[in-house]
């Protein structure tokens, strides 16, 4: 099964919209989607991952990490997070305050 089939796979199952072009990494299957109108994240772990427990973890830290939409012991949702103000726009004139 290619990875555009396991995206597939779960993107029916959770009822998502596709939101992205899909995209991998050594680890994942990758896409952007829309999880009940929000922006998200698909993510299913490849065979032999170390990170197929990472939506049990992030449950456990609640919304002090990311919110998890849906998750089992081979894919998850999480929200997605856009981000408002560039990190090197922080730190190009007050760096030790951007760190703080």
């Amino acid at each position: 099964m290619s990875g555009s089939q396991h995206l597939d796979t779960y993107i029916a199952k959770w009822r998502l919209n596709l939101d992205g072009k899909p995209f991998e990494t050594h680890s994942s299957w990758l896409c952007f989607v829309r999880a009940r109108g929000q922006p998200a994240l698909l993510k299913v772990f490849k065979p032999g991952s170390d990170e197929t427990r990472s939506a049990d973890i992030l449950r456990h830290w609640g919304d002090r990490a990311v919110r998890v939409y849906e998750g089992d012991a081979r894919a998850m949702v999480v929200e997605r997070i856009t981000p408002g103000v560039p990190l090197t726009v922080l730190t190009a004139n007050d760096d030790d305050g951007a760190t703080n």
